[in-house]
């Protein structure tokens, strides 16, 4: 669009300087306009006021006279191309800064990006170190409770194992006495008592072995039950933590590839861009070039239509100076025929001084009849002889006119002025 406005530009310019030469040229060779007086007709004289003609004499403009106009034109046309030229390099120019720009803020929002991730990364990883100490702690303070609560366990058990010997003993002390007792009355009572005694006191010794002996299985149950949860415990938070990390690999994995996916359409962008640029510069520059060759074209036509229009126009005022010095011979032949025409039909008043003068302003039709009676202009002093020379006028009409139409017109429109004589 610039473009365009820029070559309409030029051509208004280019046309304009031509008006202008061609002006000058015409005021240069342009002639003043001629006044014609009439002539004296011996006693008479007819004064007609005829138009102004302007006379210019015919002249062709050479190629050494239009050579400046060319040279100023050319001037012109370079100085719009490098002002063209230099708008393009500042567009550039401002075009490579904002993608400079651009690209570092690009650079300093992944870079901020970069850190960011690390910061989260970094506050991730703490946060599972933290959360790992504190499973740590919760594990040792179960460990420690479960512990507890075992040696508890095996203080009530030692407890009640005392008290059962306790109550035993007195059990046995009362027996033994009451065995004593009896001894004197029944021995055979007694040695059976006693055997009896012995035998269950052989089977409560076994049952309290049998008893020591599931304890001591219960314990170590609980013990490998615990160390096999712990064990548990272990491995699932080792799976998770191997989990977490095959994750986050995984993820660091994927937002590399996607960097470099993204890095690649990048790369393919840029050259694609570069390479519509390059075609719509070389289609630029075959429009500049075909613009060019249209502008010098059209200034060539420009320039013989100019130099055609301007020839048809001198001809053409050299016509109608032809027709206005054809016309101005032809009023004053016609004047004098008037003048003839007014002396011969004059009869001066006898007895009236001698270098008598009146003017009279008549109006004429283009039949050359005067309309209305003749006005005195400049009066002689005696009104006879302004009245003869008033007479003469009518007795004149018609008066003769040119031959053409339109000239008789024209003469018809004027003020004609008769002096007297």
């Amino acid at each position: 669009m610039t473009k365009r406005v820029n070559a309409e530009l030029f051509i208004e310019n280019v046309v304009g300087t031509l008006s202008a030469g061609l002006v000058a040229t015409g005021i240069v060779v342009g002639g003043w306009f001629l006044r014609q007086q009439p002539p004296h007709f011996g006693v008479q004289t007819v004064n007609v006021k005829l138009p102004n003609i302007q006379s210019v004499k015919a002249s062709s403009v050479s190629a050494a006279e239009l050579e400046p106009y060319y040279q100023q034109y050319r001037a012109k046309i370079a100085a719009e191309k490098e002002k063209a030229r230099q708008a393009e390099l500042a567009r550039q120019k401002a075009i490579a800064d904002a993608k400079a720009a651009a690209e570092k803020k690009r650079l300093e929002a992944e870079a901020a990006k970069r850190q960011a991730e690390q910061a989260a990364k970094e506050a991730a990883e703490k946060a599972a170190k933290k959360a790992e100490q504190q499973r740590q702690a919760a594990l040792a303070e179960r460990r420690r409770a479960v512990q507890q609560a075992a040696q508890q366990a095996i203080e009530a058990r030692q407890a009640q194992a005392a008290q059962r010997l306790a109550q035993k003993q007195a059990t046995e002390k009362k027996a033994t006495e009451k065995k004593r007792r009896q001894a004197l009355a029944k021995k055979q009572a007694a040695e059976k008592k006693a055997a009896e005694k012995k035998r269950r006191q052989a089977l409560a010794k076994k049952q309290a072995a049998e008893k020591k002996a599931a304890e001591k299985k219960r314990r170590q149950a609980l013990a490998k039950k615990q160390a096999a949860e712990k064990k548990a415990a272990e491995k699932k938070r080792r799976q998770a933590l191997a989990k977490k990390k095959a994750a986050a690999k995984k993820a660091a994995e994927k937002k590399r590839r996607e960097a470099l996916t993204r890095k690649k359409a990048a790369a393919k962008k840029a050259a694609e861009k570069k390479r519509r640029q390059a075609l719509a510069k070389k289609r630029a520059a075959a429009r500049k070039a075909a613009e060019q060759k249209r502008l010098q074209a059209e200034l060539a036509a420009s320039l013989a239509a100019e130099i055609k229009a301007r020839e048809a126009k001198a001809a053409a005022r050299r016509r109608a100076e032809a027709e206005a010095r054809q016309k101005n011979q032809a009023f004053i032949q016609t004047a004098k025929k008037i003048g003839n025409k007014v002396r011969r039909n004059w009869q001066v008043p006898p007895k009236l001084p001698r270098h008598l003068r009146v003017k009279l302003a008549i109006r004429l039709s283009s039949r050359g009849k005067v309309l209305g009676n003749p006005r005195v202009v400049k009066s002689s002093g005696y009104k006879a002889f302004d009245l003869s020379a008033i007479e003469a006028v009518k007795r004149a009409s018609p008066l003769p006119m040119p031959k053409k139409r339109a000239w008789a017109k024209a003469f018809a429109k004027e003020n004609l002025i008769l002096s007297f004589p």
